[in-house]
């Protein structure tokens, strides 16, 4: 390939994927709400584009045997470390949502079950009397700690966040098979979007992570992410002061609804309590 042909490649690479996270970047700055289950398909199929982009350019026309060159032949790996990473990550958050989904279900249906069966008056656990509270009670923290106990107990979201971008390392003028920027773009894509989800679903060890990590401002694709990034960034340090769940809309509104619900049990009273009193 002689040098202008290279030029070129690099020049229309980077273009290409460059493009293609400004303006989806810029949809996601203007599409509302931020981080609901919404906002989040729409940014994963961004980066499912970026990476779809990426392998068009990675194949297309290119002789395989620069993959296996410098300096290919360090960023392919690396990139792929990343994949695997984000898979983990993305497992772990799958597998807790849908056993804190279980659960919720199970405490919802398993005392009313247990009434029915024993043909016994129906009542529920926040109104039972007697020493079944602490029961209830038990069978909660058996629940929550069955939560933890899905990813391995040294597992960290955040050492999996920053390993994806330790060596992270914007790419410099002159490489010769034009590849290092696109695929510089991929991962640091990659990396803010699980940076995201893990900003939107509490799981293993996040600490640390709401100060998001640091993409060039040179750059011209990069606006859009970085705005994304301190929007973000300031609504979880918001969150965590208050010990919040997560910053997933959805998750937010039913945590108010769940704290709406227990003031309201806190405070009420049946008329006979009000007159014992």
């Amino acid at each position: 390939m002689s040098r202008n042909s290279r030029t070129l490649s690099f020049f229309r690479s980077t273009w290409l994927i460059g493009s293609l996270v400004i303006v989806s970047s810029e949809e996601l700055i203007s599409s509302e709400p931020l981080m609901s289950i919404s906002w989040l398909r729409k940014l994963v199929d961004v980066f499912l584009c970026c990476e779809a982009e990426f392998n068009t350019v990675l194949i297309m026309g290119r002789d395989p045997s620069q993959i296996c060159k410098p300096p290919l032949d360090r960023l392919i790996p690396e990139l792929m470390e990343r994949a695997v990473k984000a898979l983990d990550i993305c497992d772990g958050q799958v597998k807790r949502a849908r056993k804190a989904l279980s659960s919720m279900l199970t405490a919802m249906t398993i005392d009313d079950k247990e009434n029915h069966c024993k043909g016994a008056e129906r009542t529920w656990s926040f109104g039972r009397r007697g020493n079944t509270a602490g029961a209830n009670k038990e069978r909660a923290v058996g629940n929550f700690r069955s939560l933890s106990m899905i990813v391995a107990k040294n597992w960290s979201a955040s050492k999996q966040i920053l390993a994806m971008y330790s060596n992270l390392v914007a790419p410099r003028g002159g490489e010769p098979t034009g590849l290092a920027s696109p695929v510089y773009i991929l991962s640091s894509v990659m990396v803010f979007v699980m940076w995201a989800l893990v900003a939107a679903v509490p799981c293993q060890e996040r600490s640390g992570l709401a100060t998001h990590f640091q993409i060039p401002r040179h750059l011209a694709w990069a606006h859009s992410i970085i705005a994304l990034q301190e929007r973000i960034a300031e609504e979880w340090k918001k969150k965590e002061k208050k010990c919040s769940a997560g910053l997933l809309e959805e998750l937010q509104k039913m945590e108010k609804l769940g704290q709406s619900l227990i003031e309201f049990a806190d405070g009420f009273q049946f008329p006979g309590d009000r007159e014992d009193g």
